[in-house]
């Protein structure tokens, strides 16, 4: 009886250990990892709280970099009326209280509503426009495709700025020290939080003076990063 018993609370053990095994774990955030472009959130920001890039993007400024980085023929005039028209479409999402997502799924005579509820006439080119994009995120979800861009150059990009090797070492550095962070403080937010506030927090005691201007110059540009959209 007692080997029986013994036996049924081994099977038990490796069924547990089995279990354990085939649970997704949750992956280290490194900065080293690319972005993906999300057809939901519209942006390349879409990644978890963790990440120090999480929600920095806005739908406008992320269409025009995928438009860039994977547009067979992209030209700075193309690029020129799709910023504009995305950044009027933005800010339409934001009044009436829809996502950029949502007024993708319209048909363009189902946007002009929200054209007009906005106060913006709706013009030809506009409806052109919108159709356009609607199709490119049609091409990529149906492809099931997910265009990438790194996080260095991503911040280069909306920020209008070349990192030095020392500023990408400092993101990274950064991104390990914020990682460890929001595990400890889950409701930080970034873009409402001034550097003296994260730091007090994070304790600075445990780091030295190079290590802190490293953390500081990455804070920054992460918060510059939330006051552009």
């Amino acid at each position: 009886m007692k080997k029986s018993i013994l036996i049924i609370v081994l099977l038990i053990g490796v069924f547990l250990l089995q279990a354990c095994a085939m649970a997704p774990m949750d992956e280290a955030v490194s900065f080293d990892a690319p972005l993906y472009y999300n057809e939901l959130s519209m942006t390349f920001t879409n990644t978890s709280e963790h990440d120090i890039l999480y929600q920095t993007g806005n739908p406008a400024d992320d269409f025009i970099l995928l438009y860039r980085m994977h547009a067979e023929n992209p030209n700075p005039t193309d690029e020129a009326i799709y910023l504009a028209f995305m950044q009027t479409l933005y800010s339409i999402s934001m009044s009436q209280h829809v996502s950029m997502a949502g007024l993708f799924r319209l048909s363009s005579s189902e946007l002009k509503q929200y054209f007009d509820a906005a106060g913006i006439a709706m013009s030809i080119n506009d409806v052109v426009t919108f159709n356009t994009i609607q199709s490119e995120i049609t091409t990529y979800k149906e492809t099931q495709s997910s265009p990438t861009v790194s996080k260095r150059a991503y911040i280069e990009y909306r920020l209008s700025i070349t990192l030095s090797e020392d500023d990408y070492q400092g993101l990274r550095f950064f991104q390990d020290v914020y990682s460890d962070f929001m595990y400890d403080h889950p409701g930080f937010i970034i873009q409402t939080s001034d550097f003296q506030t994260f730091i007090d927090l994070l304790n600075p005691n445990h780091f030295n003076e190079s290590q802190l201007n490293q953390i500081e110059t990455a804070y920054n540009y992460i918060r510059a990063l939330h006051e552009t959209n």
